[in-house]
């Protein structure tokens, strides 16, 4: 895994799971442009793998998020909510919006 070292601003290489660093993701959407598995399946760009390399691809990256400290995500279609009366109200709308959510 490689991994940007926020001391130095360059990549850095871990081979070894045990010596990881903490970490954080960072992940977005990509709004309308975004490219999506039925998009590459239906590309046939998948064919030229087996279903058992991209299975173990999709659980390695499943992985990084799993075992990072954070991970922040910018979701270009969830909108903040505005004019809300109290917390409470204010989460319940954002939960809404995030469940709603592609």
């Amino acid at each position: 895994m490689r991994l940007l070292s926020v001391h130095s601003l360059q990549l850095e290489q871990f081979n070894d799971e045990d010596t990881y660093p903490r970490y954080a993701i960072l992940s977005h959407t990509w709004g309308e442009e975004e490219v999506t598995l039925p998009d590459l399946k239906q590309d046939n760009l998948f064919e030229m793998r087996g279903s058992a390399e991209l299975s173990e691809a999709i659980k390695s990256m499943f992985k990084w998020y799993e075992r990072s400290a954070r991970c922040y995500a910018y979701l270009e279609d969830v909108q903040k909510p505005r004019d809300t009366v109290d917390d409470d109200e204010h989460r319940e709308v954002l939960s809404s919006r995030l469940n709603q959510s592609r």
